[in-house]
């Protein structure tokens, strides 16, 4: 850091729309300013609802438009943004690594970082390509788990020595088990229900319409059941249309985008997570951190955040089946939903805390804010 004033950081993103990876942004963004360090949140396509939000926390958002692939490799106006800002580093996110990475050196930034967290659904078969010609203006890449590791390695041809595997954290204070009845009321859910819960962007690449169907299962023995969706998205009415279809939309209510989701973890019995893809999921680690017990697809850095399955139920990819049967265990067995919450939020507060994550950062940034920092 530098010693005449603060480290200077920008984070960067392609938008501040309601998802994981945004709501870490915002949540890092806040920490380090509360730590003293001066950081602030670009967004390239739109600021969204986490933009407003962050705002309201004191975090400055700047938006500035950078369409098309031209961009990638000249984006004046972002580096014309960095230049003023006279940064230490330059923190990009997925979806926007090149466009970042190049802005920042042409500004002349000291210090490039990546954070990979994860990919899309049938995205262009280019991507790996610019995540490969990004590298090579960038200080240090990461990873949020060691299955997106291997795929830079594999799939980009970076060397796995230039890939730092940093897991996401968790506030655990924000996070945490508590009163469950007033979250339960928030929601419209009768305190004798049993709750399946899920927090997420309504999107293909999480996969709701497998969840629905799991949920159509398990209620046809469980009526007392409601599954509460929390997050909105492309596929909202796609969903709320088979919900009708499998004829349990009057037990199924879908939240719609929530700023503070954190106490209405503590209405669940069972947290749901129903991905194609995955990186390392900020929604598990926030219910683990909430003592909810977790059942999820095996996919991505899933297993390996769970423990091979010690800590959650896994399920194979789009198998509502076998979800189904997941929630009829655990309803079914209060002393094993017990264990696995307890033995969950024990490493989560160990392992997955997000004062391990911010320190682990601040050293990368450290590092790389000085001349000569290795690439």
């Amino acid at each position: 850091m530098r010693k005449d004033r603060p480290l200077r950081i920008e984070m960067v993103t392609p938008t501040l729309e309601m998802g994981g990876m945004e709501r870490l942004i915002v949540s890092m963004a806040q920490a380090y300013r509360a730590r003293g360090l001066d950081v602030q949140v670009t967004a390239l396509e739109s600021a969204g609802t986490l933009g407003d939000e962050a705002r309201r926390l004191g975090i400055p958002v700047t938006v500035i438009p950078t369409p098309g692939l031209k961009t990638n490799l000249s984006a004046p106006a972002l580096a014309a943004h960095f230049r003023r800002r006279q940064l230490d580093v330059v923190h990009a996110h997925s979806g926007v690594w090149l466009k970042a990475a190049r802005a920042a050196r042409a500004a002349g930034v000291p210090g490039v970082v990546h954070t990979f967290h994860g990919i899309v659904q049938n995205e262009p078969w280019y991507n790996d390509v610019l995540r490969r010609v990004a590298a090579w203006s960038t200080d240090r890449v990461v990873a949020v788990s060691e299955s997106l590791a291997e795929r830079l390695v594999q799939r980009c041809g970076i060397s796995r020595a230039c890939v730092e595997v940093v897991i996401n954290g968790v506030d655990t204070t924000r996070f945490s088990p508590g009163e469950r009845d007033a979250a339960r009321a928030s929601l419209g859910v009768e305190a004798g229900a049993f709750v399946v819960g899920h927090v997420a962007r309504l999107d293909p690449i999480k996969n709701q319409a497998m969840l629905l169907r799991a949920f159509a299962e398990f209620h046809a023995g469980a009526p007392e059941s409601v599954l509460v969706l929390i997050g909105n998205g492309v596929m909202r009415a796609s969903l709320e249309a088979l919900a009708a279809q499998l004829n349990v939309q009057h037990s199924i209510r879908f939240a719609g985008e929530v700023t503070d989701a954190a106490p209405l973890y503590r209405a669940f019995d069972v947290f749901a997570l129903s991905s194609v893809l995955e990186g390392t999921s900020m929604s598990i680690l926030e219910a683990m951190a909430t003592g909810i017990p977790v059942v999820a697809t095996a996919v991505g850095g899933t297993p390996a955040l769970t423990h091979q399955g010690q800590l959650a139920r896994l399920v194979p990819h789009d198998d509502a089946p076998a979800m189904a049967r997941a929630f009829r265990e655990l309803r079914d067995d209060a002393t094993g939903r017990a264990s696995l919450a307890e033995a969950s939020l024990d490493v989560v507060r160990s392992t997955y805390s997000e004062q391990a994550m911010l320190d682990r950062y601040l050293e990368i940034y450290e590092a790389v804010s000085h001349s000569g920092a290795p690439r």
